[in-house]
Protein backbone atom coordinates (compact mmCIF):
# COMPACT_ATOMS: atom_id res chain seq x y z
CA UNK A 1 0.00 0.00 0.00
CA UNK A 2 1.60 2.89 -0.87
CA UNK A 3 -0.19 5.99 -0.12
CA UNK A 4 -4.26 7.01 0.54
CA UNK A 5 -6.02 10.62 -0.08
CA UNK A 6 -8.06 12.17 -3.06
CA UNK A 7 -6.29 12.07 -6.34
CA UNK A 8 -2.37 13.41 -5.95
CA UNK A 9 -3.04 14.05 -1.91
CA UNK A 10 -0.97 12.05 -0.31
CA UNK A 11 -1.48 10.90 3.56
CA UNK A 12 1.60 9.42 5.32
CA UNK A 13 1.16 6.32 7.64
CA UNK A 14 -0.92 7.59 10.65
CA UNK A 15 -2.27 10.88 8.96
CA UNK A 16 -5.09 11.91 8.47
CA UNK A 17 -7.23 13.03 5.62
CA UNK A 18 -10.70 15.17 5.06
CA UNK A 19 -11.54 12.95 2.34
CA UNK A 20 -14.13 10.27 3.41
CA UNK A 21 -13.41 8.13 -0.16
CA UNK A 22 -9.80 8.10 -0.52
CA UNK A 23 -7.94 6.36 -3.04
CA UNK A 24 -5.76 3.50 -1.67
CA UNK A 25 -2.68 2.69 -3.84
CA UNK A 26 -1.88 -0.58 -4.21
CA UNK A 27 1.87 -1.61 -5.59
CA UNK A 28 1.64 -4.68 -7.90
CA UNK A 29 5.51 -4.77 -8.03
CA UNK A 30 6.66 -8.73 -6.86
CA UNK A 31 3.12 -10.23 -6.71
CA UNK A 32 3.23 -11.69 -9.96
CA UNK A 33 0.00 -10.52 -10.97
CA UNK A 34 -1.33 -10.45 -14.30
CA UNK A 35 -4.65 -9.35 -16.23
CA UNK A 36 -7.66 -10.46 -14.85
CA UNK A 37 -6.44 -11.03 -11.20
CA UNK A 38 -8.78 -9.70 -8.52
CA UNK A 39 -7.26 -7.25 -6.37
CA UNK A 40 -9.52 -6.71 -2.49
CA UNK A 41 -8.92 -3.83 -0.22
CA UNK A 42 -9.35 -4.75 3.50
CA UNK A 43 -9.61 -2.49 6.48
CA UNK A 44 -7.19 -5.02 8.71
CA UNK A 45 -9.03 -8.61 8.03
CA UNK A 46 -12.24 -7.06 6.81
CA UNK A 47 -13.34 -6.80 3.33
CA UNK A 48 -13.78 -3.30 2.54
CA UNK A 49 -16.15 -2.35 -1.07
CA UNK A 50 -15.85 -5.15 -3.87
CA UNK A 51 -13.04 -6.54 -5.48
CA UNK A 52 -10.90 -4.66 -8.28
CA UNK A 53 -10.43 -6.56 -11.79
CA UNK A 54 -6.70 -5.67 -13.02
CA UNK A 55 -6.42 -4.58 -16.51
CA UNK A 56 -3.40 -4.58 -18.90
CA UNK A 57 -2.77 -0.76 -17.85
CA UNK A 58 -3.01 -1.71 -14.28
CA UNK A 59 0.02 -4.49 -14.94
CA UNK A 60 1.86 -2.16 -16.98
CA UNK A 61 1.62 0.68 -14.36
CA UNK A 62 2.91 -1.79 -11.60
CA UNK A 63 0.06 -0.50 -9.23
CA UNK A 64 -3.84 0.05 -9.02
CA UNK A 65 -5.81 2.97 -7.07
CA UNK A 66 -8.88 1.55 -5.71
CA UNK A 67 -11.26 4.58 -3.97
CA UNK A 68 -12.82 3.61 -1.18
CA UNK A 69 -16.09 3.03 -0.04
CA UNK A 70 -17.42 5.88 2.09
CA UNK A 71 -15.70 5.89 5.56
CA UNK A 72 -16.82 6.70 8.80
CA UNK A 73 -16.28 10.09 9.96
CA UNK A 74 -13.96 9.72 13.05
CA UNK A 75 -12.45 6.24 12.95
CA UNK A 76 -9.37 5.01 11.74
CA UNK A 77 -8.89 2.74 8.92
CA UNK A 78 -5.38 0.09 8.21
CA UNK A 79 -5.46 -0.41 4.48
CA UNK A 80 -4.59 -3.83 3.40
CA UNK A 81 -4.83 -6.05 0.40
CA UNK A 82 -4.64 -9.21 -1.00
CA UNK A 83 -5.24 -10.49 -4.43
CA UNK A 84 -7.00 -13.19 -5.92
CA UNK A 85 -6.25 -15.15 -9.37
CA UNK A 86 -7.94 -17.41 -11.80
CA UNK A 87 -7.37 -20.32 -10.13
CA UNK A 88 -8.91 -18.95 -6.64
CA UNK A 89 -5.77 -18.71 -5.15
CA UNK A 90 -5.50 -15.79 -2.53
CA UNK A 91 -1.92 -13.96 -1.38
CA UNK A 92 -1.29 -10.97 0.46
CA UNK A 93 -0.90 -8.12 -1.78
CA UNK A 94 0.50 -5.81 1.18
CA UNK A 95 3.33 -6.90 3.80
CA UNK A 96 2.96 -5.26 7.76
CA UNK A 97 5.32 -2.73 6.85
CA UNK A 98 3.39 -1.48 3.54
CA UNK A 99 -0.03 -0.99 5.77
CA UNK A 100 -1.50 2.37 5.45
CA UNK A 101 -3.27 3.61 8.69
CA UNK A 102 -5.37 6.83 8.35
CA UNK A 103 -7.98 8.45 10.31
CA UNK A 104 -10.85 9.73 8.47
CA UNK A 105 -11.91 13.56 9.88
CA UNK A 106 -14.60 15.75 8.22
CA UNK A 107 -15.64 17.65 10.40
CA UNK A 108 -14.36 21.59 10.61
CA UNK A 109 -13.18 22.91 13.67
CA UNK A 110 -15.29 25.21 15.93
CA UNK A 111 -14.36 28.13 18.53
CA UNK A 112 -15.39 26.60 22.18
CA UNK A 113 -14.72 29.33 24.39
CA UNK A 114 -13.14 32.36 25.15
CA UNK A 115 -10.64 33.27 27.84
CA UNK A 116 -7.75 35.48 29.26
CA UNK A 117 -5.75 34.71 31.82
CA UNK A 118 -5.88 38.43 33.04
CA UNK A 119 -7.51 38.32 36.32
CA UNK A 120 -10.84 40.49 36.43
CA UNK A 121 -10.40 44.21 37.57
CA UNK A 122 -9.47 47.87 36.28
CA UNK A 123 -6.86 48.45 33.46
CA UNK A 124 -5.89 51.64 32.59
CA UNK A 125 -4.33 53.28 29.12
CA UNK A 126 -2.04 50.92 27.69
CA UNK A 127 -2.54 47.95 29.78
CA UNK A 128 -2.18 44.70 27.78
CA UNK A 129 -5.09 41.42 28.31
CA UNK A 130 -4.44 38.45 26.24
CA UNK A 131 -7.32 36.95 24.59
CA UNK A 132 -7.54 33.17 24.08
CA UNK A 133 -10.09 31.08 21.89
CA UNK A 134 -9.84 27.54 22.27
CA UNK A 135 -10.81 25.31 19.21
CA UNK A 136 -12.71 21.74 19.46
CA UNK A 137 -9.67 20.53 17.72
CA UNK A 138 -6.18 20.97 16.55
CA UNK A 139 -5.36 23.93 13.88
CA UNK A 140 -2.67 24.04 11.83
CA UNK A 141 0.05 26.97 12.28
CA UNK A 142 -1.22 30.45 11.14
CA UNK A 143 -4.99 29.88 11.83
CA UNK A 144 -6.55 32.82 12.41
CA UNK A 145 -9.96 34.67 13.75
CA UNK A 146 -10.55 38.17 14.48
CA UNK A 147 -12.93 39.26 17.61
CA UNK A 148 -14.49 42.15 17.96
CA UNK A 149 -14.50 43.03 21.81
CA UNK A 150 -17.56 44.79 23.56
CA UNK A 151 -15.38 47.71 23.55
CA UNK A 152 -15.87 47.79 20.06
CA UNK A 153 -12.44 46.85 19.88
CA UNK A 154 -10.94 44.69 17.09
CA UNK A 155 -8.48 41.68 18.45
CA UNK A 156 -6.29 39.34 15.83
CA UNK A 157 -5.82 35.99 17.46
CA UNK A 158 -3.35 33.49 15.77
CA UNK A 159 -1.60 30.19 16.67
CA UNK A 160 2.33 29.98 15.17
CA UNK A 161 2.52 26.48 15.52
CA UNK A 162 0.11 23.29 15.11
CA UNK A 163 -2.73 23.61 18.69
CA UNK A 164 -6.31 23.84 19.77
CA UNK A 165 -5.72 27.77 21.22
CA UNK A 166 -5.85 30.73 19.25
CA UNK A 167 -4.09 33.93 20.99
CA UNK A 168 -4.06 37.51 20.81
CA UNK A 169 -3.46 40.53 22.87
CA UNK A 170 -5.70 43.86 23.38
CA UNK A 171 -4.59 47.14 24.36
CA UNK A 172 -6.59 49.34 26.81
CA UNK A 173 -6.97 52.91 25.59
CA UNK A 174 -8.72 55.97 27.38
CA UNK A 175 -11.85 55.44 26.14
CA UNK A 176 -12.78 52.20 26.46
CA UNK A 177 -15.30 51.43 29.00
CA UNK A 178 -16.47 47.80 30.03
CA UNK A 179 -17.78 45.95 32.86
CA UNK A 180 -16.81 42.13 32.18
CA UNK A 181 -14.77 42.34 29.10
CA UNK A 182 -16.26 39.99 26.35
CA UNK A 183 -16.14 39.05 22.68
CA UNK A 184 -19.09 40.04 21.11
CA UNK A 185 -18.46 38.52 17.56
CA UNK A 186 -15.67 36.99 15.53
CA UNK A 187 -14.75 36.79 12.02
CA UNK A 188 -13.10 33.40 10.30
CA UNK A 189 -9.63 34.31 8.44
CA UNK A 190 -7.77 31.04 7.90
CA UNK A 191 -8.74 28.37 10.06
CA UNK A 192 -8.14 24.76 8.65
CA UNK A 193 -7.27 21.61 11.17
CA UNK A 194 -4.89 19.32 10.40
CA UNK A 195 -7.18 17.11 7.80
CA UNK A 196 -7.41 20.46 5.83
CA UNK A 197 -11.33 20.93 7.01
CA UNK A 198 -11.80 24.50 7.06
CA UNK A 199 -13.84 26.42 9.77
Amino acid sequence: TEYAGASEVRVVDGGITDDATPVVRISLSGRNAVEGDRVQLLNGGDILGGAVTLSSDDITAGYVDITTPELTNGASYTFKANITDAAGNVSDATSDDADITVTIDTSAPTVRSFSSSAADGAYGDGAVININAELTEPVVAGSQIMVTLDTGDMVRLSTASSGTTLTGSYTVSTDDNSSDLTVSSFTIGDVRDLAGNAM
